[in-house]
């Protein structure tokens, strides 16, 4: 038998069903029951920008003195359909029913992060929850910004090189095979780089039906290997020390994580549960690392600055930002000041490498192709003159 009762903590609970002659065997909050039924719903893929959306239309209701189940039952009513406005809309079924914002939205990681989590519980226990949900939006904001400069810089060179993979494929199973018989008809003595990429051509479409068994080999194997803890660290570490790209990499991700750092500090979460937080935001087990030590360090007392620089991980402006905001108690400004100043770097930086990378693609893939082409011709050539 279930039953359902209001009190103010679990005890008081367990004191009145027992005044109604029932002995308890479990006993847990309301939201916490619905999640271990699977009532509670709620699943999907969240789009960033509903969620920064989301997050700013709530803020600014909430600073206009709207009740927040007023404010979430707005935002569920006006937002497109998606697994955001369902979300939304049973958060605040919970919150009806009593449950904390942030306990409602701790039910469900994929819309709400930790960040936003940790925000929101810390707004509701000291205020300002208008200017957490404000800052939460920035955050998932620049996030997103970050994001559309990664991704637009690698539209080109991957249209470029998927494009290489066609014209090479075309030209291997397709045009290779057609000159194979020519050249056996003709009894040419071929160039060594002509036999070789006959041998290429034959053995592809001979044996095609290898190519797709390797390639899912491939994939799963990358799979099995990334639910390792120590590959995942391996990789983390050679691509955080390849040249051009290592220095740029380790700024993405240190931006990432000073980003959800100063956000969360900006909003009087603690410093070790935002340097939690923004281990977890840093999505790089080698940084993650360096800030989970950097946490038990700050739990012992050592200043943030010192247990930063002793990771031997973080760039030096970054280092020195950190000290010269303990030194003013300006930590968060200046962190988010630092923030905006990698990310203009890191958009420079990028557009820079996506400049170089482009020419170097073309040139490769022409290369390539006249290296094919030279080598059909060749023998034909070689045969032609030696008639004359």
């Amino acid at each position: 038998m279930e039953d359902r009762v209001e009190a103010d903590n679990q005890d008081a609970a367990i004191r009145r069903l027992q005044a109604r002659g029932l002995t308890v065997l479990d006993i847990r909050p309301l939201l916490e029951a619905r999640e271990k039924s699977g009532a509670s719903g709620g699943g999907g893929k969240v789009r960033l920008e509903d969620l920064a959306a989301a997050m700013r239309e709530m803020s600014i209701m909430c600073a206009s003195g709207v009740p927040v189940t007023e404010a979430l039952g707005s935002i569920a009513e006006h937002m497109r359909p998606g697994a955001m406005r369902d979300t939304i809309a049973i958060v605040r079924t919970h919150v009806i029913e009593g449950v904390s914002l942030s306990d409602a939205m701790s039910v469900y990681p994929n819309a709400f992060s930790e960040l936003i989590v940790d925000m929101v519980r810390t707004a509701e226990e000291g205020g300002g929850l208008d200017e957490s949900l404000s800052r939460a939006a920035d955050y998932a904001e620049r996030t997103l910004d970050m994001r559309r400069i990664v991704v637009s810089a690698m539209i080109y060179p991957s249209l470029l090189g998927g494009i290489s993979v066609i014209t090479v494929a075309t030209m291997v199973g397709f045009i290779l095979p057609r000159f194979t018989k020519l050249f056996d008809r003709m009894g040419v003595k071929l160039p060594l780089t002509t036999q070789i990429l006959l041998a290429v051509s034959k053995g592809v479409t001979t044996y095609w039906y290898a190519i797709p068994i390797v390639i899912v080999g491939i994939i799963a194997a990358r799979r099995a290997l990334q639910r390792m803890p120590e590959y995942r660290l391996l990789m983390a570490r050679i691509q955080l020390k390849l040249p051009l790209i290592g220095d740029l990499v380790r700024k993405i991700v240190v931006t990432r994580a000073m980003s959800a750092l100063g956000t969360l500090l900006a909003s009087n979460v603690p410093m070790v549960v935002a340097l939690r937080t923004a281990a977890s935001s840093a999505q790089n087990p080698v940084i993650s690392g360096c800030l989970r030590t950097v946490r038990e360090e700050v739990e012992h007392g050592a200043p943030l600055a010192e247990a930063i620089t002793a990771t031997g991980e973080f760039p030096p402006l970054i280092r020195q930002m950190i000290a010269a905001g303990e030194r003013t108690g300006k930590l968060p400004e200046i962190l988010l000041r630092t923030v905006g100043f990698y990310e203009e770097e890191i958009d420079a930086r990028i557009k820079g490498l996506t400049s170089i990378i482009e020419p170097v693609m073309i040139i490769a893939l022409g290369g390539l192709v006249g290296f094919i082409a030279v080598s059909i011709i060749s023998p034909i050539y070689s045969l032609v003159g030696g008639v004359h």
